[in-house]
């Protein structure tokens, strides 16, 4: 009874500190702070290798400890002003509570309703923050506990990015390298499907198959259900390109407007049509 009563007790003060959303004071020191130039290497933001080496832009890279232990990287991008990496986690002291912070909202609750004043007013002064200094209240503080041991350039280019953060500027960037990955690893996994149709034409793609003779126009309906049990890489083929269809052909005979033979047909009167036009 009295364990009960001690933990309800404790979520009137618990619920509204988390409601308060304070940022952490812990301690965090700079071990290093060093800018890479624009290269081609496997050495990704000081923290991890890519698969080959790549093209990376101007850098960034500061390393450094929390007092908890806790060792952190930050990569920023020089070029684009965004931060490719940081182990958030570390910097903003982040506990994970999960279901726990609902029970204890919920227990909570007369402590929140009685401290809303507090909470909501500091939420007002948090967003006017925000609109002074381009971050919120969790960045400043990492920032200005990182600030003082860096240099003045290199403080610059944290204050940017930081804001760009805040600002969504950094997730359109990774939206981009995302979608040149796929594009990448797209036509790569292509190239593997394809790689032997000079070999055996008949491994390739249905149009491939079916303009070789390989393929009754049906088989166009098990290679469709091939695709949707695809794994591996090969979730970054598109069905038109598994089919071996280009988009404008797979929107024509999915859409019934050509069948399978008006395709091959097009196809085969495409060169003809322009090595007849005039020059």
């Amino acid at each position: 009874m009295f364990r009960v009563a001690g933990m309800i007790l404790g979520c009137q003060l618990i619920a509204p500190l988390m409601a308060l959303d304070p940022p952490k004071f812990h301690g965090l020191g700079v071990a290093s702070s060093k800018r890479y130039p624009r290269e081609v290497t496997q050495h990704y933001y000081d923290w991890a290798h890519l698969r080959e080496p790549e093209e990376l832009p101007e850098r960034l890279i500061i390393r450094g400890a929390s007092k908890s232990g806790g060792r952190f990287h930050i990569g920023i991008d020089l070029e684009q002003h965004i931060i490719a990496h940081a182990d958030w986690n570390v910097l903003h002291a982040d506990e994970y509570m999960g279901s726990a912070a609902i029970g204890v909202a919920i227990f909570g609750l007369p402590g929140l309703i009685v401290t809303s004043p507090i909470w909501l007013t500091a939420h007002a002064l948090y967003k006017l923050q925000k609109l002074f200094t381009g971050m919120d209240h969790h960045n400043l503080v990492m920032y200005l506990k990182l600030a003082r041991k860096l240099s003045r350039a290199d403080r610059k280019a944290l204050r940017k990015a930081l804001q760009n953060h805040h600002n969504g500027v950094e997730d359109a960037w990774q939206e981009r390298r995302r979608a040149e990955y796929d594009a990448k690893i797209r036509a790569e996994r292509i190239a593997m499907l394809f790689e032997n149709r000079k070999d055996d034409i008949c491994e390739g793609p249905f149009m491939v198959r079916f303009a070789a003779g390989c393929a009754e126009p049906e088989e166009v309906m098990q290679d469709m259900a091939d695709w949707h049990h695809r794994v591996g890489a090969d979730q970054h083929v598109k069905l038109h390109e598994w089919l071996g269809m280009t988009m404008v052909e797979f929107e024509d005979w999915s859409a019934q407007r050509k069948t399978i033979f008006q395709l091959l047909e097009d196809r085969e009167w495409a060169p003809r049509v322009q090595t007849d036009s005039p020059t």
